[in-house]
């Protein structure tokens, strides 16, 4: 096998970084960013480093979590009923940039993913 036909058959089988715009209900996609506490990040828009503690504070004692991405796109995320361990994961990665599969919705303006697995990016 030719190394461009190796590449190209590696590159169709990794997951694509999803674009909000072109997100439809009910399809799997993977979403790059950073984790948020939605508590802090709607209040104050609190984020980032400096963040870390209270974001993992928040996430541990309830707050909703969220990822944005490298275009500003908030994605609410939400714990899977069936396989709750990737929620649960997740919360071990406040502030820091994860890539995120799972089940994209829309519902009344708010995007949002089902979580499926979660890729930390250290």
């Amino acid at each position: 096998m030719s190394a461009l036909a190796l590449t190209a058959g590696i590159l169709l089988m990794a997951p694509s970084i999803a674009n909000a715009q072109d997100m439809k209900n009910g399809e799997k996609v993977t979403v790059k960013g950073e984790v948020l506490d939605m508590a802090c990040y709607m209040h104050q828009e609190s984020r980032g480093a400096k963040h870390a503690s209270c974001a993992a504070s928040c996430i541990n004692n309830g707050a909703p979590m969220g990822v944005i991405d490298d275009k500003g796109n908030v994605y609410l995320m939400v714990e899977d009923h069936q396989n709750a361990q990737p929620y649960a994961d997740m919360k071990n990665h406040a502030a820091e940039t994860v890539n995120v599969t799972g089940t994209y919705y829309n519902r009344g303006g708010t995007q949002g993913l089902v979580v499926e697995k979660v890729e930390s990016q250290k």
